[in-house]
């Protein structure tokens, strides 16, 4: 829906599938526009006021009146030539101007990259000249002034003559000059004249004008006008990348944004506010094509997901060769926006280190093999990892052939996520990591051949899995690298049995944190502005994250334990625990290879899970259980003991008359007081 200042305005707007609605002025959004807002349900409204400083004014007071009666809807506004209104634009122009500036509406109270304006002043002062060179020239030639950067190689400005076309774009580091390849475009003729030229200079300004008004026949004082007006919009533009270089995150953050057309913002806010956000992330991953796993999945994706966060997270997935580790990393890696993601088959040593500064800074780092990582190449990712960022002494030769030393620094933070088929990495790496077992078993080998098939077939709707990824790919575009605090924190311990319980206590907290900003278009914020863990975001990070505490608390790794399960049901299954078997056996009884049945075996015992009974090497050696543990009951008892401790943690939270008295009242009253 479109809104415009008075009915002749919205007389003039004829736009299929926009309905229009006249404004009684820049102070007439009365209650009975709401109300007929409200009963034609747009999914996005358009101010298309007029171009002045009250028109700019209302535009800002009728945003926030909509954003409160209606925060569903998308805010756009158009554009409009200064001194103008849709009226007097359609006048001078035609019905397909007023469609173009429509089509290049802009969102209202965000920072867009690819469109600059100058300043108030600058404006004023185009105005007062526009009005000269508009009594001069046709009006046709007038347009927005706009710099157009979609494409940072073709820089695009409408000026009074024509096109203005700036390729290569801005040296940002070159402050003291403004060089540019230039090409102006003729509209009419299409003519086109190219020279290169440093808009700092006067004279080299006044020249190109002559020039180029000769070349094209145009007027070389209109000519030099728009030259003088792209050199302030190019400084802006300047003084933005200049600004988004500094902020890597802030850069990451707009270019996302800018990429999400209307309908898709809408579709993405009104998932990230849906119930059970977690079980409907999950439904989209399985809908995208991550076949099984629903824990797994679901674990990744969050830890994926919190690479643009202050405090990223990490996991390691382990798996035997041809289990699919691989596969899954990388399938959860594609949920991600590609413009953040790295993909690494291969390591060399000091490659980390020969990144730029802020190559690295809050992106998704996903190794396909962990094992063939050598130890410098180790160290660098472990760095990574724990204090973001890599410093290394370098030499390098100065301006004069000098050579001297210098630091380079490699700045992150990453989030992780990393195969590898040993049961035993190296305890720093596993420490840093949420450890992730592939699901090995026969059902989940049994879902993804039938995948496999119904792909082959044509079966698999592709198009919808294509949505599915796009929709999580959004949603993680608008997400905000907000502050979280948990006021539970202090109730909540784990087993002690854990490995590396410092650093596994921290990963919890940060994993619960990450849970929370998944829920942050419904989550509370405090009275500092920070977003509130809740109850269910414990209850919920806690249910993801079992299985991964248990394989902390566990001295088996994720595939050995699997094996070490299916060897006990095998010899449960022949009626006497002291069952004596041969490898041979059991690599035809459990379908493994020899490669496999060895290395398990070998743990085992070195373990004292199994003993070796008799045999010889020429005819094989024969195994039995030595050591019956109870894994299920591990895992229930640390189950229950979270689960008592965030219902306590639950009823704590009570009061006496049964209704939650949170945090943020608390905070509030803190306020207060």
């Amino acid at each position: 829906m479109i809104l415009t200042e008075s009915i002749i305005d919205a007389a003039s707007i004829h736009i299929e599938a926009f309905e229009t609605l006249a404004l009684y002025g820049t102070n007439g959004l009365t209650d009975e526009h709401l109300m007929a807002i409200k009963k034609a349900a747009p999914i996005e409204i358009v101010l298309f006021l007029n171009g002045d400083e009250a028109g700019r004014r209302a535009t800002e007071k009728h945003a926030d009146m909509l954003r409160m009666t209606l925060p569903e809807v998308v805010l756009t506004k158009v554009e409009v030539l200064e001194g103008h209104d849709v009226n007097s634009l359609l006048v001078g122009h035609n019905a397909l101007y007023i469609n173009e500036l429509v089509k290049n509406r802009m969102p209202i109270n965000a920072q867009n990259d690819t469109t600059f304006f100058v300043s108030n002043e600058k404006s004023n002062e185009k105005k007062s000249i526009q009005s000269e060179g508009e009594k001069a020239q046709n009006t046709e030639g007038v347009q927005s002034p706009l710099l157009k950067t979609d494409n940072p190689n073709r820089l695009i400005y409408a000026g009074l003559s024509g096109e203005y076309q700036i390729l290569g774009g801005v040296r940002v580091k070159e402050t003291d000059s403004l060089k540019v390849s230039l090409t102006v475009i003729e509209s009419s003729r299409n003519a086109k004249s190219r020279l290169k030229l440093d808009l700092y200079e006067d004279k080299q300004v006044e020249k190109a004008a002559r020039d180029i008004g000769e070349r094209l026949n145009l007027r070389a004082d209109l000519i030099e006008i728009d030259l003088r007006q792209l050199t302030d919009l190019l400084e802006s533009y300047r003084e933005n990348l200049e600004r988004l270089e500094q902020n890597p995150l802030e850069k990451q953050a707009k270019t996302s944004q800018n990429t999400l057309q209307p309908f898709e913002y809408q579709a993405s806010i009104t998932f990230l506010k849906e119930e059970n956000l977690l079980t409907r992330l999950n439904e989209k991953l399985s809908q995208a094509g991550i076949v099984g796993e629903p824990m797994n999945r679901l674990l990744l994706f969050v830890i994926a997901s919190s690479y643009k966060m202050p405090d990223p997270l990490h996991a390691l997935v382990q798996g035997s060769s041809g289990s699919g580790k691989t596969h899954l990393i990388l399938k959860i890696a594609g949920m991600m926006p590609s413009e953040n993601v790295i993909t690494l088959t291969r390591v060399t040593d000091s490659s980390f280190y020969n990144y730029g500064e802020t190559d690295l800074v809050h992106k998704l780092v996903c190794l396909e093999d962990l094992d063939g990582l050598k130890e410098e190449a180790f160290l660098a990712f472990r760095e990574l990892q724990s204090r973001g960022q890599l410093t290394s002494s370098t030499s390098v030769k100065d301006e004069q052939g000098n050579i001297r030393g210098m630091v380079r620094t490699v700045r992150g933070p990453i989030a992780s996520l990393s195969a590898t088929t040993k049961g035993d990495v190296y305890e720093d790496n596993m420490s840093r990591c949420f450890l992730v077992a592939v699901d090995e078993s026969r059902p989940q080998t049994e879902r993804i051949i039938a995948y496999q098939n119904q792909k082959s077939a044509g079966l698999i709707d592709k198009k919808s899995e294509r949505t599915a990824q796009m929709l999580l790919q959004n949603c993680i575009r608008l997400l905000q690298p907000l502050e979280v605090v948990n006021p539970y924190a202090p109730h909540i311990i784990l087993p002690e049995g854990a490995h590396k319980i410092r650093r596994l206590n921290e990963l919890y907290q940060s994993f619960i944190r990450q849970v929370t900003l998944l829920h942050q278009f419904q989550r509370q914020r405090d009275n500092h502005g920070r977003l509130v863990s809740t109850v269910e975001d414990l209850r919920q990070a806690s249910r993801i994250l079992l299985d991964s505490i248990v394989l902390k608390v566990d001295e088996l790794d994720g595939a050995l334990r699997q094996f070490y399960e299916q060897l006990k049901t095998y010899v449960e299954g022949k009626g006497n625990r002291e069952y004596e078997f041969t490898q041979r056996e059991l690599r035809h009884a459990l379908r493994l290879s020899k490669t496999q049945m060895q290395r398990y075996v070998s743990d085992l015992i070195a373990l004292e899970y199994l003993k070796q009974t008799g045999g010889h090497i020429n005819k094989g050696f024969n195994y039995k259980i030595q050591w019956w543990d109870n894994a299920q009951a591990l895992r229930q008892d640390i189950k229950t003991d979270l689960t008592r401790q965030i219902d306590a943690v639950e009823q704590r939270d009570l009061g006496s008359n049964g209704h939650q008295t949170s945090y943020i009242v608390h905070q509030k009253a803190e306020a207060i007081c």
